[in-house]
């Protein structure tokens, strides 16, 4: 028997998330499924606490979620010799001044993460700045590990063809600053080119869909179990991904970028942070600076070729790079290693 599958056989990695969101799937879903199906481990996800199921394990995946009752599982899971990795996809402890980041919650979430992380026998995130300043805080090891896409996911749905041109933007509610960045950029856009619409999922910044709501359609939530669907119903015909330059978003990962060339959505692409380096290393899309985006926005807008060109680019590019199923052995090595150390 190879070391590989005597480790695959003995290692059962148990994935808990007490939350059904993006971050989970990314993180927790697709990491489990692929662990699973290639057979490099005995992987499950739960979100509720039970013993039975932390017994079973003999690696814990925590994700994300701070406070004493996940100071109280890591310790558990440590008295009963399991191996505890902590799953951190966002610099919690570099958030910017936004309202939608209370400075109470904030403090009090970054004392509980870092008596967390100190307890974890490992640290996994998603881009090399979070790992940075997490290195700086504890001296537990940290892995990278990017986001990864799961085509699967993708096959089976109908891209929409929509007659309007469109412009959009999907993610969470937590953009203030990034939303506030191209505002008046897009209210500029929907003054030049009175053909297209504005397709918003997840947030709108308030002003400026007060001010046109015949030419915006809004998504404001939208649970991860109906992302894809709606993407691909309403898909848009360019993708914008803004950054507000502070040290927070310098740490947020590529992801909304992968999910646009995935669905074969030409973007706009702040030059900064993951981003930045995104598009300069080889993922297709234009990069804007921030005074820049009626300039770039408008010049897809105005060159059809020049879209198909770069979905077709980006979505061959991201399908050779950040395919889950071809790159989940960065999962299983970063565990192996966890598993081994003494």
């Amino acid at each position: 028997m190879t070391p590989q599958k005597d480790t695959a056989r003995r290692m059962k990695v148990l994935f808990f998330s007490p939350l059904s969101n993006a971050c989970t799937y990314y993180r927790c879903t697709l990491p489990a499924r692929h662990l699973q199906r290639q057979g490099l481990a005995q992987a499950r996800l739960v979100s509720t606490l039970a013993k039975e199921y932390f017994d079973w394990a003999s690696l814990v995946v925590v994700q994300r979620v701070v406070g004493d009752l996940m100071y109280h599982i890591v310790k558990y899971c440590k008295l009963v010799g399991k191996k505890v990795v902590y799953e951190l996809d966002d610099n919690i402890f570099m958030y910017p001044e936004s309202p939608e980041y209370r400075k109470d919650r904030v403090q009090a979430e970054t004392v509980s993460a870092i008596k967390i992380l100190r307890n974890c026998h490992a640290i996994t995130t998603t881009t090399e700045a979070i790992a940075q300043t997490v290195r700086e805080l504890v001296d537990t090891p940290v892995y990278v590990l990017p986001n990864q896409i799961d085509f699967g996911d993708l096959e089976d749905l109908n891209l929409s063809a929509q007659k309007q041109l469109s412009v959009g933007w999907a993610g969470g509610h937590y953009h203030v600053q990034d939303l506030g960045l191209i505002e008046p950029a897009l209210e500029e856009i929907l003054r030049r080119y009175p053909e297209i619409v504005l397709i918003m999922y997840g947030a709108c910044p308030k002003g400026l869909y007060e001010r046109n709501k015949s030419r915006i359609f809004l998504q404001p939530f939208m649970p991860m179990e109906e992302f894809h669907f709606w993407m691909a119903t309403f898909r848009f015909d360019i993708g914008l991904a803004p950054l507000y330059r502070t040290e927070f978003a310098r740490g947020r990962s590529n992801l909304r970028l992968l999910q646009y060339a995935a669905l074969g959505i030409p973007m706009v692409v702040s030059n900064w942070g993951e981003y930045g380096k995104s598009l300069l290393g080889g993922l297709s899309g234009l990069l804007a600076e921030d005074d820049e985006w009626v300039e770039k926005i408008g010049y897809l807008i105005e060159n059809p070729e020049e879209r198909r060109r770069l979905c077709v680019a980006a979505r061959t590019y991201v399908r050779e790079k950040y395919d889950a199923e071809k790159n989940i052995g960065l999962w299983w090595d970063c565990y192996e290693k966890v598993m081994q150390e003494a």
